[in-house]
């Protein structure tokens, strides 16, 4: 007669052997996902009930957008200029442009190829030395 499979639990979730018996349950005292993560148990199966796998998406989203949120809206004051409009504004050529970048006299931002720079930047240029100086 075949033996009953055992009920899978939290202690052999899938029966590989190298899973958490039940005696090193005290030395385990999470409440959470990304604490599972923090404590080096990223390799662990869960069995995780869809409400719990949803408030933990909500918390992954909810933390990126607290660490990003501010470096974008910094990013979204200051907008960029085209290469073409900064060579007409300051009245100079292309090659004076890049030299400029390359010495890191007027900043660059680069966007997947091409080349913009901040508003700021350009400003700061026109106000310090004037158009006539450049």
């Amino acid at each position: 007669m075949r033996q009953a499979e055992q009920p899978l639990t939290a202690f052999n979730c899938c029966r590989c052997g190298q899973c958490l018996n039940p005696d090193d349950a005290n030395k385990i005292n999470m409440t959470g996902l990304s604490e599972l993560l923090q404590e080096g148990l990223a390799g662990l199966t869960l069995a995780i009930p869809l409400c719990d796998l949803k408030e933990f998406a909500d918390y992954i989203v909810a933390k990126t957008k607290e660490e990003l949120l501010p470096t974008l809206k910094a990013a979204d004051t200051d907008p960029l200029i085209p290469r073409l409009e900064v060579m007409r504004m300051l009245g100079v050529c292309a090659n004076t442009l890049r030299n400029w970048r390359r010495s890191k006299y007027l900043e660059a931002v680069l966007v997947g190829a091409k080349v913009y720079y901040r508003t700021s930047a350009v400003n700061k240029v026109l106000n310090e030395y004037g158009k006539e100086r450049i």
